[in-house]
């Protein structure tokens, strides 16, 4: 290696350029814009009007002229790669030039205070500003400059400038976001929580290192698990429909306490699914439950229970409470005159049944007449027909039977019964249905044509409400034939699966049809096609069907007559608590 011309030796040159390298990588490997700046011209404008103190600088540059003049004189010798990223095009070239374009007016303090510290001897100046780059675009930053001595005097200031517009932003826009988070929770009819889990997260991190997988089956077996979990997880936000729905005095009764006063007694079960769907990994839960005040009313309550795993990590759980106490009283009460309309619509249709019953009971009383005479005649002989008055005897008690059944459907159409849905065999109630308005049909001379699928599923009905509602279908269909003196009359009753979890009903009839004009008011209460009718009929119908999370529907035949289908469900509907 040749000497330096300057006389140094060579290992002191090699050392300068190893820290020159070094320090270089530096420069451009930091996430900050580094820039030199050659302030000579600057400077000897200062010079020249005799700028020497803070004052008569503020004074001077007061003037925005002025300002641009300095800006102007101020050039950029040397920067690293990121300030050519942020404040360029990626091109360091770009920026060697003067800094003016870089200073919007509104940032012209910032830049003036700058100079004050320098010319004030002081070695930094830090301040948060706006600076724009080549293409105009805002850029938030906090800018620093260094006049440190040894570059002072040939008017150089080393410039770093940090970047903040994206932190700006996302600092921003979570304020923004956490204020409406803020206003949404206090404008909700909903009730919402925030829960520190910090402990329970440590009591289930113990778990896991003992090795428990399900900590379901474990809840089972040690509640007193949950009764710990419960007592650690702790209120520390609620909103102020939370205040008025537990009947609390203010936020501060619940913030800082257990969750434990809020929830009865053994009836866990929410918290319980809360801490399993966290275990396993799911971010939410949601449950029916029931929880209770600070003045001991008992709520019924939907639970939900949000917390994302990074949120859970951290020890933050959100749950939201929505009050169905309310709903679910006015849900009994619909129930209840659902109920009662559907009571009073099986007494009338039982009064239109009144000659059928009174037959359908005559031939098995009868029968048992003629079963007593026939065994008192055997048992006169001498000697006694034993094996003759057994069998008459057995008529009598299948004719009791008989009797027994058909007094039994009767009343169970008459009582008034809370309404209670149970798995119920498909062919079974056609079977029964179909017996109940057997006279009917003999009467009318019509016949039931019964299709049913090879394979059907039960459903999960009131047994005797689905009747009622067959029952009157058939006896509609029936009057309809009879009112149009149809020559051959014919009920057809089929029934489909309909999707995975449905049954599917259909009665249709061959008689005059619907009328177009009336179709559409059909179930409307108190409309009636019919001389004598009341027009509740099908209004029932429809409440119950609507009851148990279907819809009835009525339509024309292609050819003639007309046909009423609905679909019931092999498993509770919706909505049932």
């Amino acid at each position: 290696m040749d000497a330096d011309p300057t006389g140094a030796p060579d290992d002191l040159l090699q050392r300068l350029r190893d820290s020159e390298y070094r320090y270089a990588n530096l420069f451009n490997a930091v996430p900050a814009c580094f820039w030199e700046i050659d302030f000579r011209q600057g400077g000897a404008m200062l010079d020249a009007f005799g700028l020497t103190d803070r004052a008569a600088l503020a004074h001077w540059l007061g003037d925005g002229a002025n300002v641009r003049a300095l800006l102007r004189a101020s050039r950029v010798v040397d920067c690293n790669q990121r300030a050519a990223d942020v404040f360029g095009r990626g091109d360091k070239a770009e920026l060697l030039d003067t800094i003016a374009p870089f200073w919007p007016e509104a940032s012209y303090p910032v830049y003036t205070q700058s100079l004050g510290a320098f010319l004030a001897g002081e070695p930094s100046f830090s301040a948060e500003t706006v600076m724009t780059n080549l293409t105009g675009e805002r850029r938030d930053v906090l800018f620093t400059a260094c006049f440190p001595a040894e570059l002072a005097r040939d008017a150089t200031m080393l410039i770093g400038i940090v970047d903040l517009t994206q932190t700006r932003r996302v600092t921003n826009a979570l304020r923004l976001a956490n204020i409406r988070a803020e206003t949404l929770a206090e404008a909700q009819a909903f009730s919402f929580w925030q829960l520190d889990t910090s402990a329970t997260n440590r009591m289930i991190a113990d778990l896991r290192a003992q090795g428990v997988t399900d900590l379901g089956a474990y809840m089972q077996a040690h509640p007193e698990f949950v009764e710990a979990a419960i007592d650690a997880t702790i209120v520390t936000d609620i909103n102020q429909k939370s205040v008025e729905l537990y009947g609390l005095k203010d936020k501060t009764e619940a913030i800082g306490k257990s969750i434990r006063s809020y929830w009865l007694p053994g009836r866990f079960e929410a918290i319980m699914g809360s801490l399993e769907a966290g275990f396993n990994g799911k971010p939410q839960y949601q449950k029916v439950t029931q929880t209770c005040t600070a003045d001991g009313r008992v709520l019924d309550c939907r639970f939900w229970m949000a917390a994302p795993m990074e949120m859970r990590a951290s020890g933050t759980v959100m749950v939201a409470i929505q009050d169905l106490t309310e709903e679910n009283a006015a849900r009994r009460e619909i129930e209840r005159l659902r109920e009662g309309l559907a009571h009073a619509g099986r007494v009338l249709m039982l009064g239109e049944f009144t000659a059928s019953i009174a037959h359908e009971i005559n031939q098995p009383l009868t029968a048992t007449r003629a079963a007593a005479s026939a065994a008192q005649r055997w048992l006169a002989q001498d000697p006694p027909n034993l094996e003759q008055a057994a069998a008459a005897l057995a008529n009598i008690a299948q004719s009791a039977h008989r009797a027994g059944q058909i007094i039994d459907r009767a009343r169970a159409m008459a009582m008034r019964h809370q309404p209670k849905r149970t798995l119920v065999d498909v062919r079974d109630l056609v079977a029964e249905t179909i017996a109940f308005v057997d006279r009917e049909l003999q009467v009318a001379r019509a016949r039931a044509v019964v299709s049913i699928a090879p394979v059907i599923p039960d459903i999960v009905i009131d047994r005797t409400q689905i009747q009622q509602v067959l029952v009157n279908l058939l006896i509609n269909a029936l009057q309809a034939m009879d009112q149009a003196q149809s020559p051959t009359r014919t009920i057809e009753v089929t029934v489909r699966p309909e999707g995975v979890d449905k049954v599917g009903f259909c009665v249709r009839d061959n008689g005059p049809g619907l009328d177009p004009a009336t179709i559409d008011r059909l179930f409307d209460h108190f409309f009636t096609t019919k001389h004598e009718g009341m027009g509740i009929g099908l209004t029932i119908c429809q409440s119950i069907i609507e009851a148990h999370g279907g819809r009835i529907v009525a339509r024309n035949v292609v050819g003639g007559g007309a046909e009423f289908s609905f679909a019931l469900g092999t498993s509770p509907p919706a909505g049932d608590v």
